[in-house]
């Protein structure tokens, strides 16, 4: 039976459709990024020739280079006599020379040996950027923006002192010291793991909410429920649908990140970056870094990131499933699901700032999606703790589990009219 449930979904041209037009939208967020990519092989350049870790072997090999190509810089302008040492310094006084006087392609020349200098200077100052780092001054400047205080407050600046030791083994283990892309450049994170994260997110869940509403309600819409659940299978074909729901849904929303990062990384190289920890300071876009609670490398947090959205989308069909029972319609479905994730994303807002239900009510399934950017990171004050994601998930997991049970147990003691 499950067989012919997926058969209702394959032959619906909608979900295709949908997944297409999801893939090309992210396909236009990712071909869409401001920064300009011809600049990224920069980044690969220094990583082929002195590794990812940053090292005063590495540092000294970056200066060596650079001093060498200042020589040819200074020759640019003789006549205006001054001897530079970094190429940012002739940018700022020739600017109306470079582009009267200068090819493209020594134009592209400086540009990237001004890149590459940046990556040199901040790899100098990293060490020196993390001694001054405080994740409590962090927490208390978070607090102060959010207007936290009491209850909360204290189980903000709690949190605050694991994330400092984190913070401090991070520093130990040196994942600081390593090349990655320069998130204040190119925020790099931030459009694959916010902007698509998000997007994925939300893309998901309208095709899950779709596929599991058609199954569920099928025979509903369809007025065949009197032939269906009165078969020999009766009122347990309910589980074949909520088992073809698994199937399609997992099917569904793998297709959508698969095609989304396979174009994005034919995009982006990370062919020698996958090893790279993402609590590299390289990464960061904002003052205070990203720290994980652990240390997972970019190739780990991806398969973490990904496991993440499969298993929220999850969440998702198990709510759609319940109310698919109650209601037996589609559009009843989607609406009441739409209003059941504006209430939670609200609900935050109007509790009070001093008591620690705020906290508690950030750990809610919809609002897990509106920051994959920081999953399994403490940069975000609702969210500090190593097991958030997790615990959302399992909880709401047990939650809408016993929903599903109360669900199939009304249903098969309730009249078909």
């Amino acid at each position: 039976m499950i067989k012919y449930e997926l058969i209702k979904v394959v032959k619906s041209p909608i979900f295709i459709i949908l997944l297409l037009f999801f893939v090309a939208l992210n396909g236009l967020i990712i071909f869409d990024h401001k920064n300009e990519r011809e600049n990224l092989p920069v980044l690969q350049n220094i990583v082929e020739q002195y590794g990812t870790k940053i090292d005063d072997e590495a540092l000294a090999g970056m200066k060596k280079e650079i001093d060498h190509e200042m020589v040819w810089v200074n020759e640019l302008n003789p006549k205006s006599g001054k001897q530079y040492q970094f190429p940012y310094e002739f940018i700022e006084g020739h600017e109306a020379f470079l582009y009267q006087h200068l090819t493209d392609r020594e134009l592209n020349r400086l540009f990237n040996l001004n890149l590459f200098t940046q990556y040199y200077e901040t790899a100098k100052s990293v060490d020196d950027i993390y001694s001054e780092l405080d994740a409590t001054e962090f927490a208390r400047q978070q607090i102060k923006k959010y207007g936290l205080s009491g209850e909360a407050e204290e189980t903000v600046l709690n949190q605050a002192n694991l994330l400092e030791k984190r913070l401090q083994q991070l520093v130990k283990n040196g994942e600081h010291r390593h090349f990655f892309y320069l998130g204040s450049v190119y925020e790099m994170h931030s459009l694959l793991f916010k902007k698509l994260g998000r997007a994925i997110a939300f893309e998901g869940m309208i095709l899950v909410v779709l596929i599991t509403a058609l199954l569920t309600n099928y025979e509903f819409e369809h007025r065949t429920f009197f032939v269906a659940f009165t078969s020999k299978r009766g009122r347990n074909l309910l589980w074949d649908k909520l088992a073809a729901s698994v199937i399609a849904n997992v099917c569904a929303v793998m297709l959508l990140i698969a095609a989304t990062l396979i174009i994005y990384f034919s995009v982006y190289d990370y062919s020698n970056l996958l090893f790279v920890p993402i609590s590299s300071y390289f990464n960061s876009e904002t003052p205070f870094p990203y720290i994980s609670w652990w240390n997972l490398s970019f190739l780990q947090y991806v398969c973490l990131f990904v496991g993440c959205l499969l298993l929220s989308q999850l969440l998702y069909m198990l709510l759609t499933f319940s109310l698919s029972i109650w209601l037996k319609n589609s559009y009843l479905v989607f609406f009441t699901f739409a209003l059941f994730a504006g209430v939670s994303l609200w609900l935050p807002s109007v509790v009070s700032l001093n008591s620690k239900f705020i906290l508690i009510m950030h750990v809610n399934p919809f609002y897990l999606i509106m920051n994959p950017h920081v999953w399994f990171m403490g940069n975000n004050i609702f969210t500090m703790f190593p097991y958030f994601e997790a615990v959302t998930i399992a909880a709401w997991a047990v939650i809408f589990i016993l929903l599903g049970f109360f669900s199939m147990y009304k249903f098969k003691r309730q009249p078909l009219n």
